[in-house]
């Protein structure tokens, strides 16, 4: 078998549904990776696609509620890896139980202290009542403290905003494309100096 025949069978193979699918959701599975802090990825795992939906386990019902009101700001930025766009994020704690092989309980002070971290919260009440009037009391509180990225336009933690200036994505973008540093070797003109030449000056 030529290295043709290989080619056109790897195409036939890739180009069937199950293998599209499995393509999906390593492609999503990667780009939320790219996208969230370490602290958010110790609580979640990335279940699958269905209809251009995204399904993500979270340790409990506090981080299903505070990921999804950063629903639309993670969309967003999921959405920038992906040449097919996902239209929506949910999250669930009904499939966590698949991954209890993965400790949570141990934590380093950096990552207690994170910007992007919004503290889960208030500890449930025993009226029947009360988880819903909490869940929707948690939102208003949510939206109250949830501030603008002026880079991106999207909701962020204000703890990113007030270590960096933006969010945690849009700082991770712009580190990424900043020039290495150039050794200065004495030859060249000090940092801060500019070496005038005729391209200085406008004739």
């Amino acid at each position: 078998m030529g290295l043709q025949d290989i080619n056109h069978l790897l195409k036939k193979i890739l180009s069937q549904p199950q293998w599209q699918k499995q393509k999906r959701n390593y492609e999503v599975k990667k780009a939320w990776q790219e996208t969230v802090n370490h602290r958010i990825a110790q609580h979640t795992k990335v279940l699958t696609v269905r209809n251009d939906v995204l399904l993500v386990a979270t340790t409990s019902a506090p981080w299903a509620q505070q990921l999804t009101l950063q629903r639309q700001s993670l969309l967003t930025n999921i959405n920038r890896f992906l040449e097919t766009p996902i239209k929506d994020i949910r999250f669930t704690i009904l499939l966590w139980h698949n991954f209890t092989g993965t400790d949570t309980t141990v934590e380093s002070e950096e990552t207690q202290n994170h910007p992007s971290l919004v503290n889960p919260t208030e500890k449930p009440t025993p009226d029947p009542r009360g988880p819903f009037q909490q869940w929707l009391e948690t939102i208003r509180k949510r939206r109250a403290e949830n501030t603008i990225c002026p880079v991106c336009s999207c909701y962020c933690p204000p703890g990113e905003l007030q270590r960096w200036g933006m969010c945690a994505f849009c700082f991770r973008q712009q580190t990424q494309k900043r020039p290495p540093r150039r050794k200065h070797t004495g030859e060249e003109n000090p940092p801060g100096v500019r070496q005038c030449t005729t391209e200085n000056f406008e004739i």
